[in-house]
């Protein structure tokens, strides 16, 4: 028996079908960096009242054109957000890094400002209007310092070649662009991007910095320049999404843990009140109902050797169900109500899409392992 001692769990998994396996499509939700402001918001209720309005604002916008941007309130209690996918995400891969940025860009709450930079997408909010902004004292590059080329010199210049086309090729195309440059046995592979909210000169002067700033990584195989209005990376590693296909089917299950008795007992009048009346238990009793312990079992007891990786609030395990579908465990260890929002927000949103490498939601589950 799964026993956590001291706890008592209330516990929510959702699978769906997902391919598996061969896919280059990747939303890339790495953190590349994230920046809070020093000083608090003017009223911190207020404000936490208004970023998940604003970010459902942004959803509808992000969803349809890849990139949005909104104000919400009014006067020292008024404050901007924006959020944009690099343009190579599909339109899941989009949907995916968005739902990231608008749980993790929450963790600076209730700081007036955030900015979070993942590779795939960007989300900043702010208590200014800083849309048409190109450029800040916060503007700064990420190296990979750990790692660096054996010929430092031959390195740097292809990778000042590879950021410099790259750079160019924004500014005409779109504002985006991504490119690799070659030299006998180095190659440098690179992308540039700026905000939609720029304008061409603001691009051009931001995309300036960036290589201006990035080049100073070098012998770094890996670098990053994080600005106010534009992002750009290298790599001598291909990293850029070409295509997005797949093939067999496995099964991705969520699995959210609440600490505390009184949580677990309060969850199904929680759910009810939030979600719909009954919810908990019209899951529990329907053939949507995946059970803990089918989980517990496909994962080997979510074993370390069958980890796949690290996504928002917990760690991805592979696995395999009774009836041979492989399966994906992501469990999550949430300990607020607003976080359990976010968790079935992130569900929603998935329940939503729609794609070749996605299919319906099969269902979820209310059940887990309890204190003893």
């Amino acid at each position: 028996m799964y026993i956590i001692k001291n706890f008592a769990i209330f516990l929510a998994s959702v699978v769906i079908l997902q391919f598996w396996g061969t896919s280059s499509a990747d939303p890339r939700t790495s953190i590349a960096g994230q920046i809070c402001s020093k000083a608090t918001a003017v009223s911190g209720t207020i404000l936490g009242l208004n970023i998940p309005l604003a970010m459902s604002n942004l959803s509808s916008q992000v969803y349809q054109n890849g990139f949005g941007e909104t104000v919400m309130g009014e006067g020292p209690n008024a404050f901007y957000v924006l959020a944009q996918c690099m343009e190579d995400l599909s339109p899941i891969d989009c949907k995916l890094c968005f739902s990231e940025i608008r749980n993790r860009l929450t963790f600076c709450f209730p700081r007036i400002g955030g900015r979070l930079f993942l590779d795939g997408c960007f989300g900043r909010y702010d208590n200014y209007s800083f849309f048409g902004e190109a450029l800040d004292s916060k503007n700064e590059s990420v190296c990979l310092s750990s790692k660096k080329s054996d010929e430092p010199e031959k390195f740097s210049k292809v990778m000042r070649m590879a950021v410099g086309n790259v750079s160019l090729e924004a500014r005409k195309k779109q504002k985006f662009a991504v490119g690799s440059f070659s030299d006998s046995n180095i190659t440098v592979y690179a992308l540039a991007l700026c905000w939609e909210s720029l304008d061409d000169a603001n691009c051009s002067s931001c995309l300036d910095a960036a290589v201006s700033s990035i080049v100073s990584c070098a012998p770094a195989i890996e670098g990053r320049s994080l600005n106010a209005g534009c992002y750009m990376r290298y790599s001598t590693s291909h990293f850029w999404n070409l295509n997005q296909t797949g093939s067999s089917s496995s099964v991705i299950g969520f699995v959210v843990w609440k600490k505390r008795k009184e949580i677990f007992k309060r969850s199904d009048q929680y759910m009810g009140d939030r979600y719909g009346p009954g919810l908990s238990a019209a899951i529990s009793q329907s053939n949507l109902n995946f059970m803990y312990g089918d989980l517990k079992r496909a994962t080997r007891n979510f074993d370390l050797s069958n980890k796949l990786g690290q996504g928002s609030y917990g760690t991805v395990y592979k696995g395999v169900l009774s009836d041979g579908r492989e399966v994906a465990v992501k469990r999550l260890f949430l300990n607020t109500t607003e976080w359990a929002d976010q968790f079935f927000n992130e569900v929603n949103l998935i329940n939503r899409v729609r794609h070749k490498n996605l299919v319906k939601l099969l269902g979820c589950s209310i059940d887990g392992p309890r204190a003893v």
